[in-house]
């Protein structure tokens, strides 16, 4: 079995199991494609798709064989970049959550460019299920999130406490406010698939309750904007709204039956071997922040 075998698997995967989208991304044939998971499937002895009508359903066997070949593939692509780049200074490609990528990467970067200023620093900002994803087709070294993971094959280690904050128009009149009265006001929130909505949303589905926003934002700073123009009321990472909560643009709710408590993970694939660079700035990391 090759890596070619492996990589022709994981991009049928990747491709929605359809042999057509797969052999245009590899730039080859669909009979090659279907002959190499032929020769995949002869060589282990078992099915590694179902094939029912014209759709190909990945088998119980192929799921584990995807991790396999997952983590075969990342950790040659890590030979492949260590062996190339041995003379010369190399790269780390992180990943950011949102929220650390604007209010903890800029600090985090110059530090770590101060310690190692030959090494390039490639970062990535998205939300924190899409870089869990890049850490498992090793597009990125490691990842910096404000969820936990929940890939086996992905570790997680916290390296700072934060809390999320309510936040409303600094006219509102109460600075404390019931659980049952905040649902009804309008929310304006994170997308889904972000750390501050999944906690925010967790703890109210923990309360029996939930909130539809009146608007969805991917940018932190938008949202603290637009609560300060008086458009409702948000829920933002306490180190977000510092600024804001000091100016007065906006004001912090109590709410005494809900804690919003924030953990920050440095997240590494459990397979990749760490380069002293990797390990340089993870240091950095809880040199800054711990």
């Amino acid at each position: 079995m090759t890596l070619r075998h492996l990589h022709i698997f994981v991009t049928v995967v990747q491709n929605d199991n359809n042999l057509t989208k797969s052999a245009k991304a590899l730039y080859t044939s669909q009979p090659a494609v279907s002959l190499a998971i032929h020769e995949m499937e002869g060589y282990y002895g078992v099915k590694l798709f179902d094939r029912l009508g014209k759709r190909l359903y990945l088998t119980e066997a192929g799921r584990q064989c995807l991790v396999y070949a997952r983590r075969i593939l990342s950790l040659s692509d890590d030979m492949e970049e260590s062996m190339k780049s041995w003379n010369r200074a190399g790269a780390v490609r992180i990943g950011a959550s949102s929220t650390i990528g604007a209010y903890l990467m800029p600090a985090i970067a110059g530090a770590f460019q101060r310690r190692l200023s030959e090494v390039r620093l490639f970062v990535k900002t998205s939300v924190s299920r899409d870089l869990e994803q890049d850490l498992l087709v090793n597009d990125l070294d490691l990842a910096l999130v404000e969820i936990p993971v929940h890939e086996k094959t992905l570790q997680a280690d916290i390296f700072m406490k934060d809390t999320l904050t309510v936040i409303a128009p600094p006219e509102n009149e109460n600075c404390r406010m019931s659980l049952d009265r905040l649902v009804r006001q309008p929310f304006l929130l994170r997308e889904k698939g972000s750390g501050t909505r999944r906690i925010f949303d967790d703890a109210l589905a923990d309360k029996g309750y939930t909130v539809e926003p009146v608007w969805e934002c991917g940018n932190t700073e938008t949202l603290l904007q637009a609560v300060a123009q008086g458009a409702g009321f948000s829920v933002v990472p306490r180190i977000a709204a510092e600024e804001a909560l000091k100016r007065g643009r906006v004001i912090s709710i109590l709410i005494p039956e809900m804690e919003l408590t924030q953990n920050f993970y440095i997240v590494t694939h459990r397979d990749k071997i760490l380069t002293p660079a990797m390990e340089e700035f993870i240091e950095t990391v809880k040199t800054n922040c711990g």
